[in-house]
């Protein structure tokens, strides 16, 4: 294909009349070796092009352990909100806090992701046309050198030793307009002297200048109107000591660089967003829109659920369980919702509706029902109840809705004793899905229909004089084999001996299903067959 005619980045979008899908971008910001130097420079810029009105949304998560339940929960709300609107949804890893990284951190939230179905369009896994999507392989000296330039980010050179002593001097010090010009930085400095301190490779910090008695009012669209005085904030540390750039800094180059229209995250950033809005305008450019979710509480209703108060409930706090150390450095074993056999698309119905409720009243959804319903307007401010009996009852429902018969029974172990026909294995496979939680659960129940029964010791004493005296009489019966017909034969019998029904209906109970609760007992009948049944009530008498 000839290059040579590439037009330059905006007259490339004006003729395309932003039309330009993101796979067309993707294609020709991919394919872009050995072309001559001036066509190399045009597709460059493309790298960073977003399709004009493309809504696209990040999921941004620190490798510093087990991803947390909240955590996919709001990867799932990113998700949902950008195939709702024929966006695009990304992974970006936010490696900047090296003290706490932690090396199989992104396997775990990859393997997470692709468990759960939540399928990012670009990853540090897959690639994409604004990569690298890990931060420590991004470079964002352009932009604080922009800062810089502009006067709204410094040098600041002071020591620990400098520090402690105004902390120790003042307990409530802020580093701040009103104390900046009596600490050791590029603002109270000569320029001879800040030349000579970067000369000599001092170490130093670089901090946002912040606007002095400014309102930053954030618009959210979930908690509207939030306000802070600049004169409430301190001049964050943009870049560490060690040159990498603290998460608000990378955070908003990142997102405005990888054309995020919608920043989706959890409350717990919000106070952060107007230093996030001060960034933005510092640098010239349009600030995303803002979500800030609520939190999933403890199931008691009382605080942010932890791993530790997971732990202590037994209950899952992630989306795959693991080995990993508690708040005091032990190493314990966490519950993951796919290793308690959760069905992942289960566990997404169940986390969407913590925070955020459809408009109609349908609870049970499938992934292409959440994309079809999801609205931001709709999610809660208040926090959302963790509450494990109602994820385990969407487990239920999932499971009896949404499975095949084939794929129940790939999780039975039927055997090659028993031969039923489709109809009756259909029978089998709706009796085994209406009494089971998880896949774990229905091979309990489907040993009644495919293994012979074993009778506890404990149920002997229910097999009575009367159970006895009625069953002797119906093993003799000839009678048309179907539910209807065979109750009504014990309805007669007992009758007949004056026997009340529900006295011998538990043994036969125990006869029939060694004693496991549930199924209906003549509809059971039904399926085994007259002969199977007459076989296990014979073994009693």
């Amino acid at each position: 294909m000839d290059m040579k005619y590439i037009k330059t980045r905006d007259k490339f979008l004006a003729e395309s009349k932003d039309e330009m899908s993101d796979d067309a971008l993707h294609t020709l910001a991919t394919h872009d070796d050995g072309q001559s130097s001036d066509v190399q420079t045009s597709l460059d810029a493309l790298d960073s092009i977003t399709p004009k009105g493309k809504v696209v949304t990040r999921f941004a998560p620190s490798p510093t352990g087990f991803l947390h339940i909240g955590g996919v929960r709001t990867a799932l709300y990113n998700y949902l909100f950008a195939k709702k609107h024929d966006g695009i949804f990304y992974v970006r890893i936010e490696d900047t806090d090296q003290k706490r990284f932690v090396g199989d951190a992104e396997k775990y939230i990859q393997d997470s992701l692709e468990w759960c179905g939540i399928e990012p369009d670009y990853a540090p896994w897959k690639g994409g046309p604004n990569g690298p999507y890990r931060q420590s392989e991004r470079d964002y000296s352009g932009h604080i050198q922009t800062l810089l330039d502009k006067g709204m980010a410094y040098y600041a050179f002071d020591t620990e030793d400098d520090m402690a002593k105004v902390r120790s001097e003042n307990a409530h010090f802020a580093y701040d307009a009103k104390t900046r010009m009596s600490m050791r930085n590029s603002l109270s400095l000569s320029k001879e002297e800040v030349d000579a301190l970067l000369a000599a490779n001092t170490p130093f910090v670089i901090r946002f200048k912040t606007p002095e008695n400014r309102t930053i009012t954030v618009t959210d669209v979930i908690r509207g109107e939030v306000s802070l005085n600049t004169n409430q904030t301190d001049d964050k540390v943009l870049v560490k000591s060690n040159g990498i750039p603290t998460y608000h800094m990378a955070n908003v180059c990142d997102d405005h660089d990888m054309g995020t229209t919608h920043v989706i995250r959890g409350e717990e950033w919000l106070p952060s967003t107007p230093l996030h809005l001060m960034l933005y305008e510092a640098f010239g450019w349009q600030a995303p829109v803002f979500a800030h979710l609520p939190l999933i509480l403890n199931p008691d209703g009382k605080g942010k659920l932890s791993k530790r108060k997971a732990l202590a409930l037994g209950i899952p706090a992630f989306p795959m369980g693991g080995e990993g150390e508690d708040d005091k450095g032990n190493m314990v074993k966490y519950l993951g919702f796919k290793d308690e056999g959760y069905e992942p698309q289960a566990m997404l119905n169940f986390l969407v509706l913590l925070g955020w409720s459809p408009t109609d009243t349908q609870e049970l959804m499938t992934m292409a029902d959440m994309i079809s319903k999801f609205e931001l307007g709709n999610v809660h401010k208040a926090g959302a109840r963790f509450d494990v009996e109602k994820a385990k009852h969407f487990n239920a429902q999932h499971l009896n809705t949404y499975r095949s018969d084939e794929e129940i029974l790939s999780h039975i172990d039927m055997g090659n004793q028993y031969q039923y026909s489709p109809e009756n294995l259909s029978k089998i496979v709706d009796i085994c899905k209406k009494r089971a939680v998880f896949t774990k659960d229905l091979q309990a129940v489907a040993d009644i229909f495919f293994k012979p029964i074993v009778i506890k010791e404990t149920d002997v004493k229910l097999l009575t004089d009367d159970y006895k005296k009625v069953f002797s009489s119906f093993v003799t019966k000839s009678i048309d084999w179907n539910a209807e017909t065979i109750k009504q034969t014990i309805h007669d019998i007992c009758q007949e001996m004056g026997v009340k029904m529900g006295k011998v209906m538990p043994a036969l109970r125990v006869a029939i299903t060694g004693g496991m609760p549930g199924p209906d007992l003549v509809s059971t009948m039904e399926i085994l067959g007259m002969d199977e049944s007459m076989i296990r009530i014979q073994n009693t008498l």
